[in-house]
């Protein structure tokens, strides 16, 4: 993959006078903004600059819950029982709804707290007192070291992920990669893959070359109560994407996710999952890929590596939305069934055997074929190549052409 096509030439800057932003291209099917500066001024920029794709995410969010259920959403949040938000997340939503306002985007007159909702809807999905909201149901598969030696990564780290979820036009028509360049000394640049509004991450790249995947796991009888606090998990992987070496250690790898997932005092409020990975180069295993299954139970979290015995062979980890170690379930889904027959021993895959043993054989089935297949990507830490192809009219996007982009270009200074 040496000759990385940039499909995103720059395009109309929108800049204006003080705000920290341009969209590197509004063309279809993904908007491309890189914003800069403190927390307020991306936030603003942000806001300023996407704020009708803003409120369009928003009003597919608030369609799908009842207003009675709303008006609980907003409780939680503005009475701040059951979720803990930094202050700096808090300020930045904020901002974003004053950007919103000053380009006179704002046309369903948001607040921060509905920001902060359609940031948290996940979490609070999994407190006692609320019903369920649909979920995302992703899956990844990671690979590096032995596994990938005679390929074209030569022992390089990669992953390919399916990003799930239902596929309503106020979701396809509001792709984001959202580029950020923090002026923080203790932040560094980084993006996330994902839908407008969102101020946390669900799959993201820092500079360092660390990455973080969100999974959810199915519905049990796991659930947070509403009379303990919990940091919303997409908030939580954002810090560990944007802060520099978290837990000090003079390293920015894979255990600074791990620190900050594990500074989660009640654990979360429903059970996920995290995939995350790192550059193989200079590394050991465990500093390269982890699966961490959250729950809101002791012992909170659980580590999976590739020494765990789940049938995934060599240096591989496969994720669907199965809890594998948490109490040796072995919870294995048809998908995860699917790639442990596909893997064979293991060996020699290259970038190309992993994105297509994930294309071929990590589909999420649904009934009456519906699909969810909202964004398919893949990550090549030691080449800085993210490749992507997403949804636009309901064709899964497994199924589109992918375009590969140079994140040398994405973190460079404005």
């Amino acid at each position: 993959m040496a000759g990385v096509i940039i499909s995103v030439l720059c395009t109309n800057y929108l800049v204006a006078q003080n705000i920290n932003g341009k969209i590197i291209s509004s063309e279809s099917p993904v908007t491309i903004l890189k914003i800069w500066g403190s927390h307020q001024e991306r936030g603003f920029a942000y806001g300023y600059l996407l704020g009708e794709k803003i409120s369009q995410t928003f009003a597919t969010y608030s369609n799908s819950i009842s207003k009675c259920k709303y008006r609980k959403l907003r409780g939680l949040i503005e009475n701040q029982n059951c979720l803990e938000i930094d202050e700096a997340f808090l300020n930045e939503a904020k901002s974003m709804i004053d950007g919103m306002n000053k380009a006179k985007t704002n046309s369903y007159h948001l607040d921060h707290i509905d920001l902060l909702i359609i940031n948290s809807i996940f979490d609070i999905s999994g407190i006692k007192c609320l019903s369920r909201i649909k979920s995302f149901a992703c899956s990844s598969l990671m690979s590096w070291g032995e596994t990938t030696k005679g390929t074209d990564l030569n022992g390089a780290s990669v992953i390919s992920r399916h990003f799930d979820w239902f596929n309503s036009d106020g979701i396809l028509n509001n792709q984001v990669i959202l580029i950020h360049i923090p002026s923080e000394s203790n932040e560094q640049p980084w993006l996330n893959i994902g839908i407008a509004g969102q101020i946390g991450v669900t799959s993201a790249i820092n500079k360092s070359g660390v990455s973080a995947f969100l999974h959810t796991a199915p519905f049990t009888a796991l659930k947070g109560s509403n009379d303990k606090e919990y940091t919303p998990v997409m908030f939580a992987l954002r810090k560990g994407i944007e802060s520099k070496n978290v837990n000090a250690d003079q390293q920015d790898d894979i255990f600074d996710i791990l620190a900050v997932l594990s500074a989660s005092k009640n654990g979360f409020s429903r059970p996920c999952i995290v995939s995350a990975l790192a550059p193989a180069t200079g590394r050991t295993s465990d500093r390269i890929a982890m699966v961490a299954e959250l729950i809101p139970d002791f012992p909170y979290l659980v580590l999976r590596g590739n020494e765990y015995e789940d049938e995934i062979p060599g240096d591989n980890l496969y994720t669907a939305n199965s809890l594998l170690k948490f109490k040796s379930r072995r919870q294995h889904g048809n998908r995860n069934k699917d790639m442990i027959s596909a893997l064979g021993e293991g060996k020699n895959i290259s970038s190309e055997k992993n994105w297509e043993l994930m294309r071929d054989h990590s589909r999420f089935k649904v009934p009456f074929d519906i699909e969810t297949n909202i964004q398919f990507m893949q990550y090549i830490p030691e080449m800085n190549i993210l490749k992507l192809s997403v949804s636009t009219d309901k064709t899964p996007a497994y199924l589109q052409k992918p375009v590969s982009f140079d994140l040398n270009y994405f973190f460079s200074t404005p």
